[in-house]
């Protein structure tokens, strides 16, 4: 009896788990516009790149911030973060997180290249928009909607 119980018990949780799509699944598909060279990312495709902080910045970070502060400006960026995920995947912009990476490298179809360094632009700039037809551009979280509008010029 008690087996029966059991199993009832696990096929009902299997049987009623919601497979929602995340953010992290939709970045591993939708980043197909980079090239990866050592520590540098190379971009030449319509794309949102954030750029996430290693664990030796986000110790820099929270010594220069202290523990409090820190904390806050974690909380505000991951909610922003989720919130921007959700935006563009909505847009089909592929979005691409990346983290360990020292260097994005944007080539637009000119053959104009834009070096940006992550390690000294991520605290303060966590998302580039990129377009193979303009210069990237950091990205506002916070008003995502007026960002990408602005950049991409759609409404």
């Amino acid at each position: 009896m008690r087996i029966t119980i059991c199993c009832l018990c696990l096929l009902l949780c299997f049987s009623c788990k919601q497979h929602a799509e995340t953010p992290a699944k939709v970045e591993k598909e939708n980043a197909q516009p980079s090239v990866t060279d050592g520590d540098t990312i190379i971009i030449s495709r319509a794309s949102a790149i954030y750029c996430m902080p290693d664990s030796a910045q986000l110790e820099a970070w929270k010594k220069k911030a202290g523990d409090e502060n820190f904390f806050i400006a974690a909380d505000d960026r991951a909610y922003y973060t989720q919130l921007s995920q959700e935006y563009l995947v909505k847009k089909q912009l592929p979005v691409l997180a990346v983290t360990g990476k020292r260097m994005l490298k944007f080539i637009k179809k000119d053959g104009t290249i834009h070096l940006i360094l992550t390690g000294s632009a991520a605290p303060y700039v966590p998302l580039y928009f990129f377009s193979p037809e303009k210069d990237p551009l950091p990205a506002d979280m916070v008003n995502i909607e007026k960002s990408y509008a602005d950049y991409f010029n759609k409404k």
